[in-house]
């Protein structure tokens, strides 16, 4: 036993009960259930909304910083600060020289940019993103075949992620359900490549398709999500929809 403790009274029950040394000043409770009936000591409190100046109550110490009175009014604040940081920032013009020409320039702090024009940008962008420095490399798979062959891929690719949006209001990974918050890039995928069946009816087909962020994309196709695609590829019935042979 702590020889700095010493025995109190519950504020709530008053049930008598030790605490040790360190505890003193900071414990007020028997229990829990004490604590939560007197609210943990947490008198409550009106505040006025920053956004539409209703009033409102403060019933929770862990919600001693709010602001505002509903979600509705936070997400507007939260779009409001966002406009004026973004503002502030286009008038913070700072000095840069450009990495791929070395000339002299400005640019806003909004924008950050690196180089002097789009044009030195997309250069620069071009000459070190070759091959397998390129972040969406696969593992050298490509879609081959004519111009109109490759446009049908894009098109089912781009009316996929579209229904997706419709369908789900936000985007996401359907593998490893990371959001907008944590890419911004997302990119159907051919469960069965169509690298390794192109131009077969069932290509294109819903069930053939998937939306990745570019990480799990990549997965994919350098065969390091095995596991997975054997269980997405039986849940989807796609051996019978391709008519492959399963023994």
């Amino acid at each position: 036993m702590d020889k700095n403790g010493k025995t109190i009274k519950c504020k709530v029950c008053d049930r008598e009960f030790y605490i040790p040394g360190s505890r003193i000043g900071s414990r007020k409770y028997c229990s829990k259930e004490c604590a939560l009936k007197d609210n943990y000591g947490f008198i409550p409190r009106e505040k006025k909304c920053i956004e539409c100046g209703k009033k409102f109550i403060i019933n929770n110490g862990l919600r001693i910083g709010d602001k505002t009175c509903s979600y509705d009014c936070r997400y507007k604040q939260s779009i409001k600060r966002a406009k004026e940081q973004r503002e502030r920032k286009k008038n913070e013009i700072i000095n840069i020289v450009c990495r791929y020409c070395g000339k002299k320039g400005t640019t806003s702090k909004y924008n950050n940019s690196k180089y002097c024009s789009n044009e030195c940008r997309f250069k620069h962008m071009s000459e070190k993103r070759m091959g397998k420095n390129n972040p969406a490399y696969r593992n050298g798979f490509a879609v081959t075949g004519s111009r109109k062959y490759i446009g049908k891929h894009l098109r089912a690719c781009s009316k996929y992620k579209k229904d997706f949006l419709e369908k789900n209001e936000y985007l996401y990974c359907e593998s490893c359900g990371v959001n907008i918050n944590g890419t911004m890039k997302f990119e159907t995928h051919h469960i069965y490549f169509a690298s390794r069946h192109p131009k077969h009816t069932e290509l294109h087909n819903s069930k053939n398709l998937m939306l990745l962020c570019v990480q799990c994309h990549n997965d994919f196709h350098s065969s390091k999500r095995e596991k997975e695609f054997e269980k997405i590829e039986r849940e989807r019935g796609l051996k019978k929809l391709f008519k492959i042979n399963e023994n």
